[in-house]
């Protein structure tokens, strides 16, 4: 597994990259609003400030996946792969 933290500006996306092996990925929202498009798919994600679990997402897609805080606050979100991809 590896664990990678994110933390996106308003309106900044990041990229996950694309691999030729299936890659398990988990993602969870921290703070802020965030929306995951995989394979064309568009999922929104958020942490309300009062309710203590963020949304999250599994794909086991190889392809790449986009993050991108569409809130007006820094987003914070922690994506896990297995295996490691690097």
């Amino acid at each position: 597994m590896l664990p990678t933290f994110v933390s996106l500006q308003p309106n900044e996306e990041k990229y996950l990259e694309e691999t030729l092996k299936k890659v398990e990925r988990f993602i969870i929202v921290l703070e802020g609003i965030i929306e995951v498009e995989i394979e064309g798919n568009v999922y929104r994600l958020k942490k309300e400030a009062d309710y203590g679990k963020g949304d999250s997402i599994y794909s086991n897609s190889p392809k790449r996946h986009k993050i991108k805080n569409i809130g007006g606050f820094i987003a914070k979100a922690l994506c896990i792969s297995s295996p490691p991809v690097l």
